[in-house]
């Protein structure tokens, strides 16, 4: 996503799935969104959920998924031609247009499953940190403001990897379970085998979630996000924006070498493509050395009436690679 060495051949569509759902889904229980698209599950292409900034009577919470982001479209009634015959003096056949309704799409693809990534096979690990161990948490620290001056700092961070079944994205999608507490959500790229992480954003019980500080730094508040021109201002403004990540004694400092938003209706058409968001960013940029983030993105006037329904992707590199 944001080099490239296609990805290994005979890994299919798995976690994209989940990293689908993951990114490109939102959770059902009421929280903000957020990706986000991604054992880890791949070939394939996904929010993170979230929720409005807390008011006195409301609790907020976040939208996911690849994790991979917005929810499928209601089904459509389209008009199918069929022939039947008309009885008059010379029967001839006459066309009728009969409504028939087409099933809504899943909430996900069919997973397939991928080799989990780990050290063994050199998958998923960025300047040390390996993404794939879920048994081992993390330490996620970034500057909340342009000045760097002020860090927001997240411990005990816990890796869902994504799964065949879908339980990680589960778990992530239901945030009230693991609260206090942070969790992220992982698959791999397709094309690229780089991990993709999904980041919760926006409020849930009235407390900021795990990216909430970025996404507001890029875009405001989320019931009156900037105008699109400010918010690709600050995306470039972005780059070379720190993100340092820590996992037992290694630690690894990753900065911002490109930001992009998918808007509304890209973010849709990655649904069933969460482990493909590589192709977001120009060819040759996604490299070994790098990551991508997705986290949710607030409503613009020409987007569909929900609080998340765009992402930002990021694409983190080694800082000095």
């Amino acid at each position: 996503m944001r080099g490239q060495g296609r990805l290994i051949a005979g890994v299919f569509l798995a976690a994209v799935a989940l990293g689908v759902a993951l990114s490109l889904t939102r959770p059902s229980n009421g929280r903000v969104a957020q990706a986000p698209s991604p054992t880890i599950t791949v070939p394939p292409a996904p929010t993170s959920t979230a929720t409005a900034e807390p008011t006195p009577t409301d609790t907020v919470s976040p939208t996911s998924t690849v994790s991979l982001v917005p929810s499928p479209s209601p089904s459509e009634e389209r008009p199918t031609n069929t022939l039947t015959t008309a009885s008059t003096e010379t029967t001839t056949p006459a066309e009728t247009a009969t409504p028939t309704t087409e099933p809504a799409p899943p909430t996900s693809p069919p997973a397939t499953r991928w080799p989990t990534a780990g050290p063994s096979t050199g998958g998923l690990v960025v300047g040390g940190i390996d993404f794939a161990a879920s048994s081992q948490p993390l330490t996620i620290a970034y500057p909340t403001d342009w000045d760097r001056a002020d860090w927001l700092t997240l411990e005990q961070v816990g890796i869902l990897l994504s799964d065949a079944t879908g339980e990680s994205l589960r778990i992530f999608d239901d945030i009230g379970s693991w609260r206090p507490g942070h969790r992220i959500f992982v698959y791999a790229d397709g094309p690229t085998g780089v991990p993709i992480l999904s980041i919760h954003d926006g409020y849930w019980a009235r407390q900021p979630l795990e990216a909430e500080p970025l996404r507001a730094l890029i875009e405001g508040t989320v019931a009156s996000p900037y105008a699109m021109a400010t918010i690709e201002a600050n995306l470039e403004r972005l780059q070379g924006h720190p993100l340092v990540f820590g996992q037992s004694d290694q630690e690894a400092r990753l900065v911002v070498r490109r930001a992009v938003r998918m808007d509304a209706e890209t973010t849709s058409a990655y649904l069933y493509r969460p482990a493909y968001l590589s192709e977001r960013f120009p060819d040759g940029e996604v490299t070994s050395d790098t990551l991508i983030v997705m986290i949710c993105s607030a409503r613009q006037p020409n987007e569909p009436n929900e609080t998340f329904p765009a992402r930002f992707l990021l694409l983190l590199g080694l800082e000095g690679g």
